[in-house]
């Protein structure tokens, strides 16, 4: 059974300007991520504060399913707001990293944070909303595996939460495309683009991989194809 179809069975933020060193203060050099406290959210900019929960993910510590994709080599960042859609969400998605040093610290320094995964670089993924995206990607590996006389089985690691469904590829070798990266009920998350990470909460859902043990695979030449500016044959 094709992998996607199981799931059919279940329900700097920009510091201020420094100020000229007066010749009775020596100025100090950056050390690390905390010589520049984190900004005050605007209300009106980036949403209402995150309230003060406790559970797995405001708990101490780095988060162990951040701390496992930064392993893998999938960047991850703190998210200050509860909500996918909220222009306020990728406001430190320049902060992304896979230093696990440098992740622990920016726990500390926002604590009451969500966790994201930044695509592009290594992993890009497609995001599936509800059964008809889960179809539409399934139609499009048939009408590959027709095309070139695969079997169009084919499977990777899925991140689910609610009616929403991502499946996570290796990114190639080649340039991605900046526009026609949605297509109905499918889209593509790349470079400039993040996604929940495993294990996060937002309005109101958790998303975790189906199965953590399974690999994250090469993209079918049906989704590289769409994602990417493949080069025509000479």
């Amino acid at each position: 059974m094709n992998l996607l179809h199981r799931i059919l069975n279940i329900s700097d933020p920009n510091a201020s300007p420094e100020k000229p060193a007066r010749h009775d203060q020596p100025t100090q050099p950056a050390t690390s991520l905390r010589t520049a406290p984190p900004p005050e959210p605007s209300p009106v900019e980036f949403g209402p504060e995150l309230p003060a929960e406790s559970g797995p993910e405001f708990g101490p510590g780095l988060p162990e399913e951040v701390r496992s994709a930064a392993k893998e080599g999938i960047p991850a960042f703190p998210v200050e707001v509860g909500s996918l859609l909220a222009p306020a969400a990728t406001r430190l998605l320049k902060l992304a990293t896979t230093d696990i040093p440098a992740l622990e610290e920016l726990v500390e320094i926002y604590p009451q944070c969500r966790r994201g995964l930044a695509m592009g670089g290594k992993v890009f993924a497609v995001r599936m909303d509800g059964e008809c995206g889960v179809a539409r990607l399934n139609n499009l590996a048939r009408e590959e595996a027709l095309a070139t006389d695969d079997d169009g089985e084919w499977g990777t690691r899925l991140l689910a939460g609610g009616t929403t469904t991502w499946a996570l590829f290796l990114c190639p070798e080649l340039e991605m495309r900046l526009n026609g990266r949605s297509r109905e009920d499918l889209a593509i998350a790349g470079t400039g683009d993040w996604i929940p990470a495993p294990g996060s909460e937002f309005a109101g859902v958790t998303y975790s991989y189906l199965d953590p043990e399974a690999r994250i695979e090469p993209a079918p030449n049906c989704i590289a194809g769409w994602a990417f500016n493949i080069p025509e044959a000479a």
